[in-house]
């Protein structure tokens, strides 16, 4: 959440300086996610967390046991970690109408 200085002597070293202190988890170690997301916790005062992690992003997926200990244990606050994907499509066995709904092949 932090803007790069515009007015720094070297613009390019403001820029690298500020997109390599990204709380993105490639870039490890790097305690800045935690300390972000300690502060927007308490700043927004959050009841809970739902972390979101694309299928292919194994890095955050590699640090949700670590965030959901710093949620639960240091914020005392619910956690939930959901795994994605980028498609559209929707499961079949979601939708109550689908007539094979169930979870075996053959129509009951």
């Amino acid at each position: 959440d932090r803007l790069v200085d515009e007015d720094a002597p070297d613009i390019y070293r403001a820029i690298a300086e500020r997109y390599l202190s990204i709380g993105c988890s490639v870039m490890t170690p790097n305690p800045t996610r935690l300390d972000l997301l300690d502060r927007l916790i308490d700043e927004y005062r959050i009841d809970a967390v739902v972390e979101i992690t694309l299928q292919a992003c194994h890095t955050y997926n590699v640090e949700t046991l670590g965030i959901k200990q710093f949620v639960n244990e240091k914020k005392g606050i619910p956690y939930m970690a959901v795994e994605t994907d980028y498609s559209t499509l929707i499961s079949v066995r979601s939708i109550p109408e689908w007539p094979h709904s169930s979870r075996c092949c053959k129509p009951c």
